[in-house]
């Protein structure tokens, strides 16, 4: 790799020389010597010798001017080329009326379809789009596009140039839909015209890097940046602004990785670099110094972060910058630092001067602008103006409709969530707000209407779009099978990171594919409000929404706090009702690793009143107001996920499920999207699969494996010390124990189902695989009911527990492979990673599969196994764990356990609800109350009724 290098000084100054001799003879054709000079400026500019490339360039002005004047097609190369070298030099202001000098002469003299007119409009935006004028660049972009489809076709480099340049444009803007669309397309058409080794395809991948980048999917914008890197420095000469450009979107790829040391490595080096070449006082130094203070920032170094940027204020400044976007996010970072320092005085007047400038130059809904006003909300409210910090947060929440309605319509589900995070996280300042200001609380609960289940919201309503769409289906089905391929990888202890690598990038591919084909698909972010779920409730019932927040103040640390939201039939505004910090549900429930009876009975009644006091007694003080109030709609949040409300002791000796019955939805949205019936034909007869008295394999291949193996291969012991016949695992001997119970439950369902005119199928011993579950709405829609009367398993977060796991299961970093069921022979696989060499299956499915099914005509899904309500608690999106998964498959109903129920009392409780469902025509949620009320009234301990849980 050679160093940036300039074209060698001699030969450069007997071209000068040739050519001013030449330019004193009157002619009225341009001297071939003209093209040399602005050929060697070109030279000299690109190696950053910008001396001599004016001096260059003016000898190649007078020579244009002496033989053809100004107002000549050589006079409009001139300007074209001072243009170019003050842009270089990031004098940006200087470069602009050169350049348009030079597009009206090439317009008058070349016509609008000249290829040199569309360099003039192509530079001229180029640099409009540096200095923020963005509206004035999007017009150029588009007409050269235009000029360059007409005269070189649409497979041309200049074409993919074009879509390069727009990427960038729209990326800036925000308009990351776009920016991808004409990313990829400049992508594609620059490997196939140039190959994978070109500079230009190297940087269409920085370009689709940035988009990536500003949707938050930051690792995969560091492996294009990484890869952009590679092919630059394989070429005999690197570009010295692409290049330096490289390192610093590596830094700040690796910042928001929190990986410091790299992100400082690399913006120090892109400074160093800057300050060499250009010298300190320029626009590109000045960007560095703001690089570099964000490192400082993140590494708690606030002194030197102030410097750096007070520092690159002033090079701006000087610069005559004072209104460009760069110095707009100076102000922004330097305000940040004296919040950060509790300066928050100083603080609001910078957010504010920055705000301004970045109003004039983009939408309002661009992240720089939200993020300004978000943190101008938090200040003001540190003042106590909480009116104000009100205001900003109304006006906040109706500006992040626009770039979510986008991201919806064009991001994957993984990028949609990192994209969301920033959306979500703010989603809390308004619940901190609403402590103190009562009257944000419609906003409040329009939000976590919006966000809560959002990314599930969105997954159902795709597939529902794709399988309705013929057009789209038969991509969606592709996606699907690529999808059960990754699922056998994903617990394949055989699997290689290429494998999954590869067909992660297909199954991306073809996603992306399916949303943007699916026109409707923002219909999943239409909004519903407040006042609608009001309007949908009927007398005697109320809608509770849970909310877990972070209250965050200067000079305060920052508190995780519960909250919820209450409307009543005639409520005039929601009400906001702040319940306490989170550390009272942490200390109880923090313990759910062993969830043995004593210590589910000690949670419920030693416990419990303390959990009733913080979660419910703020609730109840508004509810006595009410006494009419009967049934409770309500959705839970963070570690109330964990909990059955319903079994919470009352100070009057009773509990929840016996004052209110309670009914558990994702969200109070549901009322409102309410859909009674499952579809059904006419005269069709309803279908019910029953899964039990499984067959887990015999365990003699375990025989040999190593005491070290077998603890690899063993989930965390569950020891239930009064209940020998727990549903769990058997540690000591390495393998799943069976479930006698199981099949007497399911064969009474069975009976009982018959009897209802159902037809009922039953999956017991070898024949309850895996595969036959899948292929459940595969071909044909799916049964009503489905019943699962198995083992369930769910590990925690990888990084939460001690010690290495090789188990997949345990080990992986996907919530939804760490969560599922277990079916016939799933010991073997258990064991040893990969099912046995005679079947496709290997009897562990989990909720990563099962999120794949099409379960769309399935009434009710009985999870009557151990934990399956359990899984990761990510924010506002509730449990990863089977529940969401049965959920994104279309089931309407689900029962679920929150602990090891006792096989005896599990088929107890299952045959009651049954019996009032089907013989007393009971609906699902009261036959549920109903089997509750009686294995209350039969088993006095929590632990034997409370595990089971319903949600709509």
């Amino acid at each position: 790799m050679k160093p940036v290098s300039s074209p060698i000084l001699h030969l450069c100054l007997q071209v000068f020389f040739s050519c001013i001799l030449f330019s004193q003879q009157e002619s009225a054709v341009i001297p071939a010597t003209f093209d040399s000079l602005i050929q060697v400026s070109r030279d000299y500019t690109a190696a950053t010798e910008f001396e001599l490339a004016f001096t260059t360039s003016a000898a190649a002005g007078k020579i244009a001017v002496d033989c053809c004047g100004e107002q000549s097609v050589a006079y409009a190369s001139f300007c074209f080329n001072e243009g170019r070298i003050y842009y270089f030099m990031g004098r940006n202001e200087e470069a602009i009326p050169w350049y348009i000098n030079a597009k009206e002469l090439r317009a008058e003299l070349l016509g609008t379809m000249h290829i040199d007119y569309g360099k003039s409009l192509n530079n001229l935006a180029v640099l409009y789009e540096e200095i923020g004028r963005f509206s004035d660049a999007e017009p150029l972009y588009l007409e050269v596009l235009n000029l360059r489809e007409q005269v070189a076709g649409r497979e041309s480099t200049s074409y993919a140039n074009v879509l390069h340049n727009l990427t960038g444009l729209y990326n800036d803007l925000g308009d990351y839909e776009k920016a991808e669309m004409y990313g990829l397309q400049a992508l594609s058409l620059r490997e196939q015209l140039l190959g994978e080794n070109h500079v230009a395809y190297a940087n269409s991948l920085v370009a689709l890097a940035n988009v990536y980048y500003q949707t938050n999917n930051f690792s995969r914008a560091l492996q294009l940046y990484l890869q952009a890197k590679s092919i630059h420095e394989q070429q005999e000469e690197l570009t010295f602004y692409t290049y330096v450009f490289i390192l610093d979107n590596l830094g700040a790829s690796y910042q928001q990785l929190s990986d410091w040391e790299q992100a400082e490595t690399y913006y120090a080096e892109a400074a160093d670099f800057r300050l060499q070449v250009l010298g300190e006082n320029t626009e590109d130094y000045a960007l560095s110094l703001n690089h570099l203070a964000a490192v400082f920032k993140g590494t708690d170094r606030y002194e030197e972060a102030e410097q750096a940027l007070i520092e690159s204020l002033a090079i701006l400044k000087k610069l005559g910058q004072e209104n460009d976007n760069d110095y707009a996010y100076s102000l922004q970072d330097l305000s940040s630092i004296y919040l950060i320092q509790e300066e928050v005085t100083k603080a609001i007047p910078l957010q504010e001067e920055a705000l301004r400038i970045i109003e004039k130059q983009f939408q309002p809904h661009h992240p720089r602008y939200l993020r300004g006003l978000r943190d101008l909300a938090s200040m003001n409210q540190a003042l106590g103006k909480d009116s104000v910090a009100a205001r900003m947060l109304r006006t906040l929440s109706g500006l992040e409709e626009k770039p979510l309605a986008s991201a919806v319509r064009h991001l994957s589900e993984e990028e949609l969530a990192n994209f969301t995070i920033d959306f979500k996280r703010n989603h809390t300042r308004y619940f901190a707000l609403a402590e103190t200001h009562p009257a944000i609380a419609d906003v409040c609960y329009d939000n976590i209407l919006f966000y809560k289940g959002f990314l599930q919201n969105k997954a159902v309503q795709l597939r529902q779009i794709a399988l309705a769409d013929s057009k789209v289906s038969e991509n969606y089905r592709e996606l699907s099978r690529l999808h059960r391929r990754l699922a056998a990888k994903y617990t394949s202890s055989a699997a290689t990171a290429l494998e999954i690598q590869e067909l992660e990038a297909d199954a991306y591919a073809i996603e992306k594919q399916i949303v943007r084909e699916s026109a409707d698909i923002d219909d999943a972010l239409l909004r519903v409000n407040w006042q609608s779920v009001r309007d949908h409730l009927k007398p005697g019932s109320a809608a509770l929404e849970f909310a877990e927040y972070t209250r965050e103040s200067p000079g305060l640390e920052m508190e995780e706090r519960y909250g919820a939201l209450l409307l009543l039939p005639q409520s005039n505004l929601p009400i906001f009702i702040p319940l306490g910090n989170s550390e009272v549900l942490d200390s109880f429930l923090n313990n759910t690793n062993q969830p043995t009876a004593t210590f589910i009975n000690t949670l419920y009644s030693l416990n419990g009143p303390a959990i009733y006091q913080m979660l419910w007694a703020p609730v109840a003080e508004y509810l006595e107001k009410h006494p009419n109030i009967n049934k409770i709609y309500y959705s839970a949040a963070g570690l109330i996920h964990r909990l059955n409300l319903e079994a919470l002791p009352t100070p009057e000796g009773k509990v929840l499920a016996q004052k209110y019955q309670l009914l558990a939805l994702g969200s109070t949205r549901q009322l409102v999207n309410f859909n009674s019936e499952v579809s059904q034909e006419a005269g069709a007869k309803k279908t019910a699969f029953l899964f039990g008295g499984i067959d887990y394999g015999t365990t003699e291949e375990l025989t040999n494996i190593t005491s070290t193996d077998a603890q690899n291969a063993a989930p965390p012991t569950y020891q239930t010390d009064q209940y020998p016949a727990h549903r769990g695992y058997d540690s000591e001997n390495g393998y799943w124990q069976s479930l006698p119970w199981t099949e007497v439950e399911i064969m009474t369902a069975n009976d009982l189902l018959v009897d209802a005119a159902y037809t009922s199928v039953l999956k017991t011993k070898n024949e309850a695989t895996e595969g036959a579950l899948k292929a459940l709405g595969s071909s044909g829609k799916s049964p009503e009911l489905l019943h699962l009367a198995t083992h369930g398993f769910f590990f925690p977060d990888p990084e939460e527990i001690a010690g290495e796991d090789q188990l997949a299961f345990r080990a992986s970093d996907r919530s939804m492979i760490r969560s599922g069921l277990v079916l016939a022979d799933g010991n073997y696989a258990w064991a040893f990673g990969q099912p046995r060499a005679s079947v496709t299956e290997d009897g562990i499915l989990t909720a990563y599969e099962v999120s794949k099914m099409d379960l769309r005509e399935t009434e009710l899904v009985i999870l009557s196994a151990c934990e399956t309500g359990l899984g990761d608690i990510k924010g506002t999106e509730g449990v990863y764990g089977l529940q969401r998964a049965f959920k994104i498959a279309g089931a309407r109903y689900l029962i679920m356990t929150l602990w090891q129920v006792p096989d005896f009392q599990a088929q107890a409780f299952m045959t009651t609800f049954y019996l009032a469902w089907l013989e007393e025509g009971k609906s699902i949620p009261e036959a549920f109350r109903a089997a509750q009320t009686y294995m209350r009234a039969r088993y006095k301990e929590a632990f034997d009724w409370a595990g089971f849980i319903l949600i709509e």
